[in-house]
């Protein structure tokens, strides 16, 4: 299949390139980075390829609970290592989440690197709201289970963040950490 692209004053095709210019792609990257044009492309389905060594499986950790019922654990992804643990939320609980974190929900905000503060930002658009373990037996018996599937303590974690992006809400990539 051919086809060709208008960038404005000419068609080029997106693969072929004149002595001295860029491909699409590469202008992309020039523009806003290669890590942005990657999730790009990502989120249009494109550059997936498939990876060796992929497995689901039934983990317990030897944890509590999860002796009993073990949680579906999806490797996604080898380097890094991704996964995805299905089913560890139930609709009931799903639904008195909702019931508690509706009634907080705020503009979300981030920190300004330079200043520190709390800010909104065109690049994070959501609705969101914190839940304290002791507020709910639901929200405890959560992170108990975060803790029991991961193995990190929750004594310096942060609060459940409950995010509502509604329609056309994005987070856009960006490093989870504090300056």
């Amino acid at each position: 299949m051919f086809w060709l692209c208008y960038t404005g004053s000419t068609y080029i095709h997106p693969q072929l390139t004149l002595p001295g210019t860029l491909t699409i792609k590469e202008r992309r990257i020039d523009e806003v980075g290669w890590e942005k044009a990657k999730y790009e492309a990502l989120c249009r389905g494109e550059n997936q390829r498939m990876q060796l060594g992929l497995k689901c499986r039934y983990v317990s950790n030897g944890k509590g609970f999860l002796t009993i019922a073990p949680i579906k654990e999806e490797l996604v992804h080898v380097d890094p290592h991704i996964y995805i643990y299905h089913d560890v939320i139930s609709d009931s609980e799903v639904s008195i989440i909702k019931q508690l974190a509706t009634p907080r929900f705020k503009r979300a905000t981030v920190h300004n690197h330079l200043t520190g503060e709390l800010v909104t930002a065109n690049y994070r658009i959501s609705k969101s709201a914190w839940l304290q373990g002791h507020e709910s037996p639901v929200v405890d018996r959560i992170n108990r289970r975060i803790n029991d599937i991961t193995g990190l303590e929750l004594e310096t974690a942060e609060e459940l963040q409950v995010v509502n992006y509604g329609l056309g809400g994005h987070y856009e990539p960006h490093y989870d950490f504090a300056r």
